[in-house]
């Protein structure tokens, strides 16, 4: 039996203690937390401080906690080897946690000891059977363990149920306004967005993101006077890089096609950090590169490697998520902003992916024209440059999940992107590659069959 030390009782260190402790081949002797004085045990487990660990014997210690390089310095003061060691980073536990409480509803409801025919069998019921979130969780499951055969009939009767839940907070109405953009039901998206503002009058972030991406689901472009008191001075900058101008977005994908020189033929050409990592020819993809786009995830990677990838001149830095502005400068060469409602973004069961989120944030900023290259919404299994992560290489994102489409069923819905995309590409707001294109042609069915196709 193996002996480990959690050391955090956050969130995650709560569900990782809940996975760990139902495994007979694991026993977790002790908790460490910085705040142990507080309180001495947890579920009859002890909490102890740092400079007790010497005084326990264990195989191994689990750090739970976000604030890693900060405890693994403590370690190492503690004099603990760094072999013993191991990250359970914050989105894999909620990953593995989401996993293992709907494993655990399956087995309490089973027709199956196989839990993957048990959740096939339950997405055959009626939609009034189960609740929305327990809809939410056989399709997202069915999602995770690629049935995607029968995903677009139970992610249907997710919306149905979603729909004819009791609105009694602003959560459930924002969720039904999503669903029904999802839908294609602007109409009663307008309304239900007109109910929330009549029942939570307040205006902020959410209420102006909503209004905006309606837009965007109606056809018209973002009304800058939807955002204009978010812009800071970094925002205005970025604004009159992109107003008006023509702009390549070019993603992962390997493309045998020579899309080259008309992606170099757009004013601005968008690129994530991997990208730069290539040696692709640039026949295929281009070699111009004006902005580059970072996730929060990479940005925690690339500061610990290839660092010069972030000081390059002559680039515009976009950040996913907010850090503080002296972080930045001390990052970039201080040019750099980060994405506008860059922690509000949502879809319906899900938030955006990373290319919804470049384009959510770009068609705030009045481009000319946004065209799409190198995207194939995973229709491929294996199809990704090598600097890039993909459904099959699972090492890469140690920090998501087991593999992206684990990711896709917690984190995102890989349904509402395509059909976000497709709804940009069919009002006239972004244009696509042939490949690209033919992806966001194909309605919610063919899009799993080809997804079942890629997997199966």
């Amino acid at each position: 039996m193996e002996k480990i030390i959690l050391y955090g009782l956050g969130s995650g260190g709560r569900c990782a203690f809940d996975m760990l402790s139902t495994d007979k081949n694991i026993d977790i002797v002790a908790i460490c937390d910085s705040f142990s004085d507080e309180k001495r045990e947890y579920m009859g487990v002890p909490i102890i401080p740092p400079h007790e660990l010497s005084s326990y014997i264990f195989n191994r210690i689990l750090i739970t906690s976000i604030y890693v390089t900060e405890i693994v310095d403590v370690l190492r003061n503690e004099g603990i080897n760094e072999d013993v060691i191991t990250v359970y980073q914050a989105p894999k536990i909620l990953a593995d946690y989401f996993i293992f409480q709907v494993e655990k509803w399956l087995s309490d409801h089973g027709e199956h000891t196989d839990l993957v025919k048990q959740s096939v069998y339950l997405a055959q019921k009626p939609p009034e059977l189960f609740s929305y979130e327990r809809w939410k969780n056989i399709y997202s499951y069915l999602v995770a363990k690629g049935m995607f055969r029968d995903c677009s009939n139970s992610r249907v009767k997710l919306q149905k149920s979603l729909l004819a839940s009791p609105t009694n907070d602003r959560d459930t109405y924002m969720q039904q306004f999503l669903c029904l953009l999802d839908k294609g039901d602007c109409a009663a998206a307008q309304r239900k967005l007109d109910s929330i503002h009549h029942h939570f009058p307040d205006k902020d972030i959410d209420s102006i993101y909503m209004k905006s991406l309606l837009q965007l689901y109606i056809g018209g472009t973002y009304n800058r006077q939807y955002v204009s008191e978010l812009l800071n001075k970094k925002d205005e900058q970025f604004f009159e890089l992109v107003k008006g101008k023509s702009i390549a977005i070019v993603g992962p994908c390997v493309s045998k096609e020579k899309l080259g020189e008309e992606i170099d033929s757009h004013d601005l050409v968008i690129r994530m950090l991997p990208s730069l990592k290539d040696n692709s020819d640039s026949q295929e993809i281009g070699s111009k590169t004006n902005i580059v786009y970072l996730s929060a995830y990479r940005l925690e990677m690339m500061k610990a490697e290839d660092k010069e990838l972030l000081r390059l001149k002559d680039i515009f830095y976009v950040f996913e998520l907010q850090k503080e502005e002296s972080e930045f400068e001390s990052i970039t060469n201080g040019k750099s902003r980060t994405m506008l409602f860059e922690a509000k973004m949502k879809l319906f069961n899900g938030f955006p992916t990373f290319l919804q989120r470049i384009l959510i944030d770009l068609l705030t900023m009045q481009a000319k024209s946004v065209k799409i290259f190198n995207f194939d919404f995973y229709t491929t299994k294996a199809a990704y440059k090598s600097s890039y992560s993909n459904f099959s290489d699972s090492e890469k994102l140690a920090g998501v999940g087991d593999n992206l489409l684990l990711n896709h069923a917690v984190f995102h819905d890989i349904a509402s992107q395509q059909v976000f995309c497709k709804r940009l590409l069919e009002n006239g707001l972004i244009e696509a590659d042939t490949k690209t294109r033919e992806v966001l042609k194909l309605g919610v069915d063919e899009y799993f069959d080809k997804l079942h196709l890629a997997f199966n």
